[in-house]
């Protein structure tokens, strides 16, 4: 018997629930909010209440073992299914399914899941899906059933929760802004342990804050973003801020990029938060998206590289030649033709013969009566062939560039 499906058939036997389990999220489902009924008429509350969840329960536990089930077979886990082949349309079927179902029939799946014995694993993955459903109706309610929950899983229940709460900003950033500073005030987004690595949730939900006030308040976003540790801050600056959005909302973020981008090169930030846009497409996509940018000539330039780059080194095939890169360099980038070209030939070497991108640097060289070509190409070509760049390197009328270029093997 396989691993997968032992852990499967495991996984299945555990589903029968044990009543009064602590389970796996420690502060069951409600998030705390059912407070014990004082007085007669509060205990006369609290055991009609307590009746109802005991009808309820065999339903929600049914629907608890069934989107399991379901889950483990999306994920072939399970007799029966491809092993370790993620079922696209079985999932999209599980998240229809939750969806379908009622905001407290939700809740009590995700009661019957703390209570359950099954893979943590499993539980957590369900509890994730049950947290994207929540996030769509109601994505308070989501973040107070699941802030308390974070230890779990830290990592992948953060990732959910802040893509939830990025929705809610766009949709009601005054609402979503209050929501944060009360949690963070009340110290409900504490620093969680994970081995020796510590992870901070409030990084995750003022992510979002900045990207959101980046638009509407850039000063304020500004502000949150230069308190943020270097590291992270690096990180939000080179993240994607151009796939989806619209001319404006594009301008407006390359202006909160230059203006924020410290002491780096503001160039490449926005070129690098740029990189999942240009890749879109072909190059007339990239092309028009630069027309609506307007960027900076040094921006540009960065954009340029940065569209060819993805596509030359970040497919399984090449789409293009070296021919119309360098037809399209010239159309987009003139001042910076030669550098550019020499990079994007120095990174086709992945595709073709050393000699031939050589070859084609020295003509584009000859072209324009200069080594800046041949200089970027030596510069970019993969270390492997060492001894073709030094070789090539003797080529170069200045002495302080062979030097550079020979500088790169020391």
């Amino acid at each position: 018997m396989t691993l997968v499906v032992a852990v499967g058939l495991l996984l299945l036997a555990a589903l029968w629930l044990v009543p009064g389990a602590r389970g796996l999220w420690g502060g069951g489902a409600d998030g705390g909010r059912e407070a014990g009924a004082k007085g007669e008429a509060g205990e006369s509350v609290a055991g009609d209440a307590a009746r109802r969840r005991v009808r309820e329960r065999p339903a929600a536990m049914d629907k608890a073992q069934r989107l399991l089930r379901g889950l483990l077979v999306a994920q072939g886990a399970v007799k029966g299914a491809v092993p370790n082949k993620i079922d696209v349309d079985r999932l999209e079927e599980l998240r229809a399914e939750l969806d379908r179902l009622e905001t407290d029939e939700l809740i009590a799946v995700l009661r019957e899941l703390d209570a359950s014995d099954a893979d943590k694993s499993a539980k957590v993955q369900l509890g994730i899906f049950i947290a994207g459903s929540l996030g769509r109706r109601d994505p308070r309610l989501a973040l107070d059933t699941f802030v308390g929950r974070i230890s779990v899983s830290p990592q992948v229940i953060l990732a959910q929760l802040s893509a939830i709460y990025g929705r809610w900003i766009a949709n009601d950033p005054d609402d979503a802004v209050g929501w944060f500073e009360e949690q963070a005030g009340k110290g409900a987004l504490a620093v969680v342990e994970v081995g020796r690595l510590q992870i901070d949730p409030r990084i995750y939900f003022e992510s979002q804050l900045v990207r959101a006030q980046a638009y509407r308040d850039p000063e304020a976003a500004g502000a949150r973003l230069a308190a943020m540790p270097e590291e992270v801050r690096q990180r939000l600056l080179s993240d994607d801020w151009f796939s989806s959005a619209s001319p404006q909302r594009a301008k407006a973020a390359a202006a909160f990029l230059r203006e924020n981008s410290g002491d780096g090169d503001a160039a490449a930030v926005i070129a690098k938060a740029a990189s999942k846009r240009v890749a879109q497409g072909d190059l007339a996509y990239a092309a028009d998206f630069l027309s609506q940018l307007e960027p900076m000539p040094e921006e540009r330039a960065a954009i340029v590289g940065e569209a060819l780059r993805v596509r030359v080194s970040g497919n399984d095939e090449l789409t293009i030649t070296p021919e119309e890169a360098r037809k399209w360099i010239v159309e987009q980038s003139l001042e910076q033709a030669d550098r550019l070209t020499g990079t994007m030939l120095g990174q086709m070497v992945e595709w073709h013969d050393f000699s031939e991108m050589s070859r084609l640097a020295m003509e584009y060289d000859e072209e324009g009566g200069s080594d800046e070509v041949l200089v970027a190409f030596l510069k970019s070509a993969p270390a492997s062939a060492k001894e073709e760049i030094l070789k090539l390197a003797e080529k170069i009328e200045d002495a302080g560039v062979r030097k550079e270029v020979a500088g790169r093997f020391k």
